[in-house]
Parts: structure tokens; C-alpha cells; sequence
């Protein structure tokens, strides 16, 4: 299981969400950890991070 999801509704990540509070979006895909921290460094080396609804990439 993934500690990592991503919502296109939201536009935003979301670290280990409480899906069965309710309070969380209902389109969470989840990441795989190795995706999540390239997408952070990605920024980090000036990429920008592109929202799809497939998931977020970087461009």
C-alpha cells in the first residue's frame, strides 16, 4: 500500500489520508513512493509539476 496519493480534483498530494473519515477527495490515486519524491525533486531541479487526471508529471 502506498503512503502517497494524489488528487486531480484537489490539484494536491496527500500523505497516508484517512480514506474512511469521509474527509478526504474521492478520486485519490495512489503513488508509489518513487513517483512522489521525483515529482518533489523534479521541482527542485525547476520543473513544474503538470495536474492530469492519469496523475501528476513533471514538465
Amino acid at each position: 500500500m502506498s503512503d502517497y496519493y494524489y488528487s486531480f480534483k484537489e490539484k494536491g498530494f496527500f500523505y497516508k489520508p484517512d480514506t474512511e473519515s469521509g474527509d478526504c477527495p474521492t478520486d485519490l490515486i495512489p503513488l508509489t513512493d518513487e513517483h512522489y519524491h521525483g515529482l518533489m525533486q523534479g521541482q527542485v531541479d525547476g520543473k513544474y509539476i503538470e495536474h492530469r487526471k492519469g496523475g501528476p508529471v513533471l514538465v
